[in-house]
């Protein structure tokens, strides 16, 4: 079901994002330069006419048609995300009803306000360097808002809710960090410095957070956790995503061992007090 969903939800945004440009533009052509890319709130050329042919030399419709697939991906993982609140709860078809309008209502707006030159977050001199705000804090905030909405799972879905299989979890956490790396080292639009110094604070932070929940994880159960080292790692990636172009290495290693604590005591009295 979770995976079903996850897929539907894809389809939603590639609609939208084919159909009318978003608001939401990125303010720098690439992070090594100083100078902010004017947005345009135009529609992108992807709906040729017959017969039209791109020109195969000209480097700014390149980087424009490959920065809109970049942010096109960044909105159909944030509403993946999302579509995790209905697991148990709700339906197929009013998800992706929904995840359709969420991406233009929700998402756009916030992706403006930290990517655009005039977003008021962008203008405050804030740095969201892949997505923290647009990405990780929308996707929460909207599947706890959903999650409300629907109310609480099934009870013979919370008799035995406890993972089925671990084998899975540790693939789909390796896969997820293998993707982060695109991601991250790929917000610097380019092979550069700070594409790969993404991609270092990026694994310092998830290691050291997985490490971090693990150890935590033994002082109560006192046995070693693979599900544990998962939740860990991918709370680690969420944490570098948007700092992972900013902060050096020595930082990278205390935010991961920060938001681990964090996020693991956080875990362990958020579902009864929120009763979700």
């Amino acid at each position: 079901m979770v995976l079903l969903g996850v897929f539907s939800g894809f389809q939603p945004i590639r609609h939208k994002w084919f159909h009318w440009r978003s608001l939401q533009v990125r303010p720098h052509e690439d992070f090594g330069c100083s100078q902010p890319r004017k947005p345009s709130y135009s529609r992108p050329t992807l709906r040729l006419l017959p017969g039209t042919v791109l020109p195969s030399n000209s480097a700014a419709s390149a980087n424009r048609i490959s920065d809109l697939f970049l942010q096109m991906q960044f909105c159909a993982v944030t509403a993946a995300i999302v579509v995790g609140a209905v697991a148990e709860r709700g339906r197929l078809i009013p998800m992706m009803v929904f995840i359709f309008f969420w991406a233009t209502i929700v998402y756009c707006p916030i992706a403006c306000w930290a990517w655009n030159v005039n977003g008021w977050f962008f203008k405050w001199g804030g740095l969201d360097y892949a997505g923290g705000g647009p990405v990780e804090i929308g996707s929460g905030m909207s599947a706890l808002a959903y999650s409300m909405v629907l109310g609480r799972r099934q009870e013979k879905m919370m008799l035995n809710f406890r993972p089925h299989n671990v084998s899975l979890i540790t693939l789909g956490t390796i896969l997820l960090w293998f993707g982060w790396l695109g991601f991250n080292g790929g917000s610097s639009f380019g092979a550069n410095l700070r594409a790969t110094m993404a991609c270092w604070n990026s694994n310092l932070t998830a290691m050291f957070a997985a490490i971090t929940w693990v150890l935590l994880d033994w002082r109560l159960a006192r046995k070693w956790s693979m599900v544990g080292w998962c939740s860990g790692c991918i709370s680690g990636l969420v944490a570098a995503t948007p700092a992972s172009g900013y902060l050096t290495p020595w930082a990278s290693i205390v935010l991961g061992i920060t938001t681990s604590i964090v996020c693991n005591f956080a875990t362990k009295g958020s579902s009864f007090c929120l009763r979700l």
